[in-house]
């Protein structure tokens, strides 16, 4: 499948993304920069072309061909160590999964610019993380109503993850 992209449809699926880690996490509405919207053609087709080799993979914001979204990975051969892509995600999914990983909690931010992920019992540096930590994060945020938006206490919740997190002492606690 060829990659279709709407600049409009991407804009909307990552402002869309950053609204929530607003409601999650951050204070991002004065920080984001919104570019005007387009009028539907590219600014400069020319310039488009000399960049279509520095192209990341496909990726696709088709809504109307939803049957093709088998989520596969890439696969590695390691005899020849070819990736070969799975087919195009719509942009929209691939934020719509991102969101996914935070409402659930695998993806578990406990500042602005750190996160926990769940599966590779990891901090975003890549240390390992202690047993127990998820949980004890998890905990915190399940407290101040995680993850229903409507009774989820973000300052409480983010006073809170800041004096557990910047407790000195032991990494378990200090994990800026």
């Amino acid at each position: 499948m060829k990659p279709i992209y709407s600049r409009d449809k991407c804009v909307a699926a990552i402002y869309d993304f950053y609204d929530f880690l607003g409601k999650m996490l951050l204070d991002l509405p004065a920080s984001i920069i919104y570019p005007p919207p387009s009028n539907g053609e590219e600014d400069d087709a020319e310039a488009s072309d000399d960049n279509r080799e520095h192209e990341t993979p496909p990726t696709s914001d088709d809504e109307t061909d939803d049957e093709g979204d088998e989520n596969d990975d890439s696969e590695v051969d390691d005899e020849s160590e070819d990736v070969k892509w799975g087919p195009c995600w719509p942009v929209r999914h691939f934020f719509a999964m991102l969101k996914n990983y935070f409402i659930k909690l695998n993806f578990i931010p406990y500042s602005s610019q750190r996160i926990v992920q769940v599966w590779t019992e990891r901090y975003t540096d890549h240390n390992q993380i202690p047993k127990g930590i998820a949980e004890f994060l998890q905990s915190i945020y399940h407290k101040h109503g995680w993850p229903n938006l409507n009774v989820y206490r973000k300052e409480a919740c983010l006073a809170e993850l800041e004096k557990a997190t910047g407790t000195k002492g032991t990494k378990y606690y200090n994990l800026g």
